[in-house]
């Protein structure tokens, strides 16, 4: 099931599209949230802005990004196949993101900070989204990353010269990988 802010309710939705192209397709408004106590594993979710996690989920096939997303303490897992569209500088999940891999692939996490709550000249919001770049060149297969980030100073660094951003990275499994962080010029 999920549900919006407006209280609108989403159970076990059938298919949206042509020939199930849009199968279990769930969307969520502003300020929505999936009830995961239920089910928690999603063939295709669309998120709305200020979307919060209650639980640990699983996206199957496709994750829209429509604004940012909250896990709080929760994981939202991807599968191997499972694609991300709309992610950018509005649209990130603040929290964990778990991606499983099957095969040699490069895949972009997208996450950042919490908002900033400033704005830049021009009034355009200032965003704090950081994605990692993961190109996995071997591995096992349904071995995963876990990866979260933190604007702030590492714990243990001189701060004085040190770039005031870091990544959590957390391995399951076995992978090769070249990593890509994406600082913002503030860092």
């Amino acid at each position: 099931t999920a549900v919006d802010a407006a209280g609108n309710l989403t159970a076990s939705p059938s298919d949206a599209g042509p020939s199930g192209g849009q199968r279990n397709l769930y969307t969520i408004g502003s300020g929505g949230s999936i009830d995961v106590s239920l089910f928690s594993d999603f063939d295709n979710v669309a998120l709305g802005s200020e979307f919060t996690f209650n639980g640990d989920a699983e996206v199957k096939q496709a994750l829209t990004l429509n604004g940012l997303a909250y896990t709080g303490d929760y994981t939202l897992a991807l599968g191997c196949n499972t694609s991300v569209n709309g992610a950018g500088s509005a649209s990130y999940v603040v929290g964990k993101v778990k991606r499983r891999f099957c095969a040699t692939e490069t895949f972009e996490f997208p996450v950042g900070g919490p908002p900033l709550g400033i704005v830049i000249p021009g009034g355009i919001p200032a965003d704090n989204y950081s994605p990692l770049t993961v190109t996995i060149t071997d591995g096992i297969a349904g071995s995963s990353l876990t990866v979260s980030v933190t604007d702030g100073f590492l714990p243990g660094l001189l701060q004085a010269g040190a770039c005031s951003r870091y990544w959590t990275v957390n391995e399951t499994g076995d992978l090769t990988a070249d990593l890509t962080f994406k600082y913002r010029d503030v860092d």
